[in-house]
Formats: structure tokens, C-alpha cells, sequence
């Protein structure tokens, strides 16, 4: 699962981001060429956000808005599989220490949601 933890410069901490159009992105991660997806697939709120193999399905899909610094990362998934809201990638409970995982959650443009 992916967690919040001090920035160190491992490759583990560095992402890149392959375009996929449309404001879309699938993120790989340097140290293990592993994508940033949501657990099974999952459209559920609460789920965790993981890195495993690419496959190009919709959990591996990000929108990031174009303009400034920081940004959500909404899941694609939820709505390609009928979801009413919209999912970000959140820190689960907002919480600020090292080792919080990663979950989707309602988009609501809270800190824990808002990434650079």
C-alpha cells in the first residue's frame, strides 16, 4: 500500500507520469516500474491505493488538473464503472504522520487530498 512518509529522494518516493490525454495519468513508480492503483480495482470509498503491475485499467488512470503547484488526484475508476462522485487519492482521516496510507475518498479539496 502506498504510505506518507518523510521526503528522502529514494527512487521509491519518485514517480513518472505517462500522459494519457485529457488530463489523465498513470504514475510509475522509478524504483519498481510498479503503477499507482486502487486495491482489487476498487471503486469504494476507503480503498487502498497501491502500486502494482501495470495493466492500464481504470484504477491506474489519474486526472490532475492543469494549473498550479498542487493539485487532487481524482481516480478514474469510479466514474468509468457507473460511481455517482468523484474519488481522490486522500490520506486516510487527514492524518499527518509518517507511515498514514493512502486511500480514495470523496473529492472535497481538503489538505490530505492536495498533492505536488
Amino acid at each position: 500500500m502506498a504510505i506518507q512518509w518523510d521526503c528522502n529522494g529514494n527512487d521509491d518516493q519518485k514517480w513518472r507520469y505517462e500522459a494519457l490525454g485529457n488530463g489523465y495519468y498513470r504514475l510509475h513508480n522509478v524504483g519498481s516500474n510498479l503503477c499507482l492503483g486502487i486495491r482489487g480495482g476498487s471503486w469504494d470509498r476507503g480503498a487502498d491505493v497501491i502500486q502494482w503491475e501495470c495493466n492500464g485499467n481504470g484504477d491506474q488512470m489519474w486526472y490532475m488538473p492543469d494549473g498550479g503547484a498542487y493539485y487532487p488526484m481524482m481516480s478514474a475508476n469510479n466514474r468509468a464503472n457507473g460511481g455517482a462522485i468523484d474519488l481522490c487519492m486522500s490520506i486516510g482521516g487527514g492524518r499527518t504522520d509518517w507511515g498514514a496510507k493512502a486511500i480514495v475518498w470523496d473529492c472535497n479539496g481538503a489538505d490530505d487530498q492536495t498533492w505536488s
